[in-house]
């Protein structure tokens, strides 16, 4: 019974950790001839945004790969403008307001996956790499929580998830972003509240569209 219950949150921890963020930035060559103002998004704009994900788990040595749909929306809190506008390195940062997704298993029905309130996560962040405003370095950090129908308790994950991307090449909307898990970083640690039941998130890829 634990087995079953596992690969079915697997599925919607799967779907949670496959957030995603998109922004109203500036994403063409000709935008650095514009406005300075024009290069950031507004700080206090909401951007939201769909995606998809595919989550590898572990429980007691058994491995599930799960594929799901995601969404998510976030905050602009601040934006420091590529050059020419300033000499410092350009940045965005956002602050997650609530994502959520819904998966189904034909044997325990539907999961749904949230962030969880209670722990507020490390702002998602846009960086330049180079002088101009293309390549950026992305991350997304998070919480997640699943509860399953049928399965008593909540999964709660014990650290927070973050996803990077080296080679961001554009956003307004992000097309076919793919971000991940850092190489050699740990397994993520999934607890049910109630059993004490665990499971471990070992690969993560996070696709925007």
């Amino acid at each position: 019974m634990i087995s079953k219950s596992i690969k079915t949150y697997l599925a919607a921890a799967g779907a949670t950790l496959g957030f995603a963020i998109a922004g109203s930035f500036a994403s063409s060559p000709a935008a650095l001839a514009q406005n300075c103002q024009e290069m950031c998004p507004t700080v206090g704009q909401q951007i939201c945004c769909p995606g998809s994900s595919q989550a590898d788990f572990e429980h007691m040595g058994s491995q599930l790969t799960v594929v799901a749909t995601t969404n998510g929306c976030f905050l602009v809190t601040s934006c420091i403008p590529p050059p020419p506008c300033t000499a410092q390195p350009w940045q965005v940062t956002l602050a997650l307001q609530q994502f959520d997704g819904i998966a189904h298993d034909p044997n325990l029905g539907t999961i749904h996956w949230r962030n969880d309130p209670r722990r507020p996560a490390s702002p998602a962040t846009l960086r330049g790499i180079d002088k101009g405003q293309f390549p950026a370095y992305g991350t997304i950090s998070f919480f997640a929580i699943a509860e399953i129908d049928g399965v008593p308790g909540v999964y709660r994950s014990r650290e927070e998830v973050r996803l990077v991307n080296e080679r961001v090449q554009s956003f307004n909307p992000f097309v076919n972003e793919l971000y991940h898990r850092e190489q050699g970083a740990p397994p993520i640690s999934f607890i049910n509240d109630q059993t004490g039941d665990e499971i471990l998130l070992n690969d993560l890829t996070s696709l925007l569209n």
